[in-house]
């Protein structure tokens, strides 16, 4: 009896056995996988279950069987094994399941990016909100210093009119509130330097953020159209297999290949 190599439908690992019923464990990922007696290719747009061995519709985001529970965002196969050969891979991946890997790779490269664009706009917020607060604090002490003023104008005025023994203790006075107003006009500054700093370093971060997330996305794109074609493309292979029109009417489906080669341009 022939020995058949299985793919592990869950994570592409390889085996080799005998064609039976009996379940093994893939060692890598724990999924449950049998060998089949008879090959099981995918067809285009479509996966295997390397456990029942149920054909299921490619989709994204398909990771489990709907039959049996196991893992199948890898897609499964089963082919016979010739003598001599080894489980190196020797049995090239269709279009479409090169496709999915390569969605399931981009897909968390971006989620990976959104997260951290979600992070820097939380980051934002919070200094956002920092910096408001800092605007609040930045008011009371203008109102103080705007008092303070006051009534340094009015204790001056005093002054003026008091006894000379009064002069010590104004001089005193009015050093203490230039102090304080030093020190108030220091933390304003301090603060407001400090917003700034704080929002060009998170502009920065969004620019190279968004330049990231927009090169990953016309890789995807280009990726995605080396394996899969364009719908243009696509559109005209099907509009080739359509029999001629009857009676000069317009093909099938030509109307949307203009659209679509319009939209592309």
């Amino acid at each position: 009896m022939n020995e058949t190599i299985v793919t592990c439908a869950g994570c592409g690992k390889r085996y080799k056995g005998l064609p039976s019923s009996k379940k093994m464990k893939c060692k890598s990922c724990s999924n449950l996988l049998t060998f089949p007696e008879v090959p099981r290719i995918p067809a285009p747009g479509k996966i295997w279950c390397s456990n029942c061995w149920t054909e299921l519709n490619s989709a994204a985001g398909l990771c489990i069987c709907p039959v049996c529970t196991q893992k199948v965002q890898f897609g499964g196969r089963a082919a016979m094994w010739a003598a001599g050969s080894s489980l190196t891979p020797s049995i090239a991946h269709s279009e479409q399941e090169i496709a999915i890997r390569l969605q399931h790779q981009h897909d968390s490269k971006l989620d990976e990016l959104r997260n951290q664009l979600t992070r820097e706009q939380a980051i934002r917020a919070e200094v956002t909100k920092q910096r408001d607060e800092a605007d609040k604090l930045n008011e009371r002490n203008l109102a103080d210093l705007k008092r303070a003023q006051t009534e340094l104008e009015q204790y001056r005025s005093m002054a003026v009119a008091a006894l000379e023994p009064l002069g010590i203790d104004f001089t005193r006075r009015m050093r203490e509130m230039m102090s304080d107003l030093d020190r108030m006009r220091a933390q304003t500054r301090q603060l407001r330097d400090e917003t700034t700093q704080k929002f060009d370093q998170l502009d920065r971060g969004e620019a190279e953020l968004r330049t990231r997330l927009s090169a990953c996305c016309r890789e995807i794109s280009e990726r995605l159209s080396e394996v899969l074609g364009t719908p243009v493309d696509a559109i005209e292979k099907e509009l080739e297999q359509t029999p001629p029109p009857v009676n000069g009417a317009q093909k099938p489906m030509s109307h949307l290949a203009n659209l679509l080669s319009q939209s592309n341009n």
